[in-house]
């Protein structure tokens, strides 16, 4: 059996463009990060657990994969300085930071700082007040490593 050749176009869409750009900064990433020994060893780990080839190929995939949430508990929030709202990650590998901003229920920021970790889960303490905090909004990020 014989067939033509697929004719290629050389044009790349714009998503084809930004992907490549993605992942050319991934490659970049990946480099970096696995010149130090202990990162590198941290790859290497974490490349066995995901069934990876290597350190550079978990390098990579942590780059393309942004940290994603789980879960935001704010059961034990009821505006009071000092109550607790914790965060979980799906996927905590090496997250670095967690922020925690909370807006009141009109949208004003009512206060906003880091996290801590603890026990697989992130830990905020509320430090203002927020009298009305029926409706507010609790918005975490995380960030993993630099670049990142």
């Amino acid at each position: 059996m014989f067939a033509k050749r697929p004719r290629r176009s050389t044009l790349l869409s714009p998503g084809q463009l930004e992907q490549r750009e993605r992942f050319g900064k991934a490659v970049v990433f990946a480099k970096t990060m696995l010149l130090d020994p202990a990162i590198k060893a941290d790859y290497e780990v974490r490349a066995r657990q995901a069934g990876l080839n290597s350190a550079y190929s978990a390098a990579i995939a942590d780059y393309l994969r942004d940290p994603q949430l789980a879960s935001i508990q704010t059961d034990f929030y009821k505006g009071v300085v000092g109550d607790t709202i914790w965060v979980v990650a799906l996927d905590a590998f090496k997250i670095q930071r967690m922020s925690v901003t909370i807006h009141s229920a009109q949208g004003a920021e009512v206060e906003s700082g880091e996290a801590v970790a603890e026990g697989g889960r992130w830990k905020y303490v509320t430090k203002q007040p927020n009298a009305n905090w029926v409706g507010s909004k609790v918005v975490a990020s995380a960030t993993n490593r630099p670049g990142r």
